[in-house]
């Protein structure tokens, strides 16, 4: 039974360590898009 509750805990480990990783590159993306678009309307490049 210990081995069943350790595999099922693992995969779920493996499961959220996955969605941690997509979000902190989903963050990445959205601050880098911030970035530029910030750097778009300061430059006049994008009108708001």
């Amino acid at each position: 039974m210990q081995k069943k509750i350790a595999f099922y805990l693992d995969r779920e480990t493996v499961e959220i360590d996955a969605l941690i990783a997509d979000s902190t590159k989903l963050r990445e993306l959205l601050l880098k898009r911030r970035s530029v678009l910030i750097t778009d309307v300061v430059t006049g490049r994008k009108q708001v």
